[in-house]
């Protein structure tokens, strides 16, 4: 949603670091002599072929007077290795006046067969030298997933291509002619910025940060997710970093019931999944070469209300995006301009929590706070007792997600005004994780821009960030099977008598009415995974009518007076590995109509009586 997409060359200096690519020099950037040129899709498998499209735009429009250049296809890593030399004629075909829409229609430069032993991965064909140079990336994909290999990494290619403005329009006003976006723009097109040798400012530290870190991955593009139905299968861990903002219906469904089967996510971006778009076909019957998005119901002439191009909560009825990936953009906050833009930290909320292990982070802690935005996305949440962040669910977000760090942008608009600066959008910045429950996997969402700037000073050989070692602890902890526990929330209510305080245990947001939340208990699961069984929840009338009492038993048939009140969430009977016990306590009332009923994994309660254990619980 920015008003304004980071070129490589802007990244690079906000970042303060130096271009890791050694022959991609910024000398050439700013002439206005580069090459320009596009590639006939996003990927290629292993095997296919890829048809490379190009033009010399201080020479001659005759092909028989056409130059040569040199075309060299190099694989990005943490040093890019160049796979393929040969040589290319270029001449200055014409830029058609509909080129953003309709494309440019080119010549071929080039086809590229691909060998079966190429490894997936992000490459670029630069064609060039010097200041006379253009650099067309595409993706390899694997014919299948590569041995051993649990990481499917989806490059963004849809917000690239929706803020480009080659041939003078993209899906913003703010560079696009006469103010006016377009509602369709081609992939049949060079990149504005002839440098951009890998996609966004993000990709590349993102492949280098994982190969300096030993962690193999295998390389898809947006428009995969979208048109073949089998991309994610065989892998673990969807992952995608920097700037996803537009996806399709046919995307995020793909996810959704990618994760829905037990597959995990890492969402390392901002502003994720903020558009639906729509793909159609080129002039030549190419299918998913244009990316349609109006922005705007009223205005997209599609009748299917599922699919207007509009954002995800715009529908109707709303789906928000944040019921996917637990974090929306609807309350978080961005910061537009070139104003330094404000050091906002992020809290710890759950420094025990895995994510953290290692990082010399606990709860209450400050950290990150230069790598918070530009954009960052958040959800509704309230504060509990124990000072941490929960969900209210109203948004949208999953009552289960838990809050992991948070960090207040609600000033940033007023801050951006007062500089003199544009101003847009205060709100908040959260990481957290979540699952659905059931088989359902994890997901973790970063939510922000930045996150892999803050992996950068680890490349540079510098003290790396706490989100490196978040990073890796994500990336490591969701490439095997893994079922997120929900927080199970305990809450309290004074009775009438005032004879004490009703106690109750819910796993979502579901509190009894008039109820008080304490804040976190413990952490169970809210549907079945192998080994757990159900605890069920039990109410009794009190005798002096002042409220109900509550039970919590792995026992279906409790009887003795007590009404079943359905499940309450899902534990284990016995201790297993990375299992804790929840003990069971009561205390006698003073009226004498019955017990209250406590639930604590510290065996010690001061005036209460040890019960015994109730059930054992998941640690982290």
């Amino acid at each position: 949603m920015a008003s304004k997409h980071l070129t490589r060359r802007r990244f690079v200096q906000a970042a303060g670091m130096a271009s890791t690519t050694s022959w991609l020099m910024d000398s050439a950037w700013a002439a206005s002599t580069n090459l320009e040129g596009y590639a006939s899709a996003t990927s290629v498998k292993q095997g296919g072929k890829i048809t490379f499209y190009a033009r010399d735009p201080q020479g001659q429009s005759l092909s028989l007077l056409s130059k040569k250049f040199v075309l060299a296809v190099a694989r990005v890593g943490l040093a890019d290795q160049t796979l393929l030399t040969t040589n290319v004629s270029l001449y200055n075909c014409s830029v058609p006046s509909n080129a953003s829409a309709a494309g440019c229609g080119w010549p071929t430069a080039y086809t590229l067969s691909v060998p079966a032993n190429w490894p997936s991965g992000i490459y670029y064909a630069a064609i060039g030298s010097g200041n006379r140079l253009c650099c067309v990336p595409f993706v390899v994909r694997p014919k299948t997933p590569t041995a051993g290999v649990k990481v499917l990494v989806q490059v963004p290619v849809t917000t690239m291509q929706a803020y480009n403005n080659y041939g003078g329009k993209s899906m913003y006003a703010y560079n696009s002619t006469g103010g006016v976006p377009a509602t369709k723009v081609s992939f049949d097109r060079p990149n504005a910025d002839p440098l951009s040798f890998a996609f966004d400012p993000w990709q590349a530290p993102l492949v280098r940060w994982l190969a300096k870190n030993g962690i193999a991955a295998d390389f898809c593009t947006s428009v995969d997710l979208h048109q073949d139905s089998a991309s994610l299968n065989g892998y673990k861990l969807f992952l995608t970093a920097g700037h996803d903002e537009y996806w399709s219906r046919n995307m995020r469904s793909r996810f959704d019931i990618f994760v829905g089967a037990g597959g995990n996510a890492a969402i390392f971006s901002g502003n994720t999944c903020w558009w639906q778009v729509r793909f159609e076909a080129n002039s030549g019957g190419t299918a998913n070469r244009t990316l349609v998005c109006y922005k705007s119901r009223s205005t997209d002439p599609d009748t299917r209300e599922a699919y207007k191009t509009t954002n995800w909560i715009s529908l109707v009825p709303p789906d928000p995006e944040n019921s996917s990936i637990g974090l929306g953009w609807n309350l978080g906050a961005a910061w537009a301009g070139s104003l330094a833009r404000p050091d906002t930290p992020y809290v710890v909320q759950r420094g025990e929590h895995w994510a953290f292990e290692g990082a010399g982070l606990l709860t209450g802690a400050n950290f990150g706070g230069a790598y918070c935005g530009y954009e960052v996305d958040a959800l509704d949440f309230r504060t509990g007792l124990d000072g941490r962040a929960y969900p209210t669910a109203a948004d949208g977000t999953p009552a289960t997600l838990r809050v992991l760090a948070l960090a207040d942008a609600s000033t940033w608009d007023a801050k951006s005004l007062a500089m003199g600066g544009p101003g847009e959008k205060s709100g908040y910045a959260a990481i957290s994780i979540h699952s659905r429950g059931g088989a359902a996997g994890a997901i973790f969402n970063g939510g922000t821009i930045d996150w892999v700037r803050a992996l950068q000073p680890e490349l540079d050989g510098q003290i790396a960030t706490p989100f490196s070692r978040i990073t890796r602890n994500v990336v490591t902890r969701l490439s095997a099977p893994y079922f997120e526990s929900a927080d199970v929330r305990k809450w309290h209510n004074v009775q009438v008598s005032g004879d004490g305080s009703r106690y109750f245990y819910t796993v979502g947001a579901d509190a009894p009415a008039g109820a008080v939340l304490d804040g976190l208990a413990f952490r169970a699961y809210a549907a079945p995974i192998a080994n757990t069984v159900p605890v069920y929840r039990y109410k009794a009338t009190q005798a002096n009518g002042d409220g109900d009492r509550y039970i919590y038993n792995l026992n279906a048939n409790l009887g003795l007076g007590w009404t079943p009140d359905g499940i309450a969430f899902h534990a284990f009977a016995s201790a297993v590995a990375g299992s804790a016990a929840i003990y069971q306590h009561h205390i006698v009332q003073a009226n004498g109509d019955g017990w209250r009923l406590f639930y604590s994994p510290l065996m010690i309660e001061p005036g209460w009586t040890f019960d015994g254990v109730a059930f054992f619980v998941p640690t982290a």
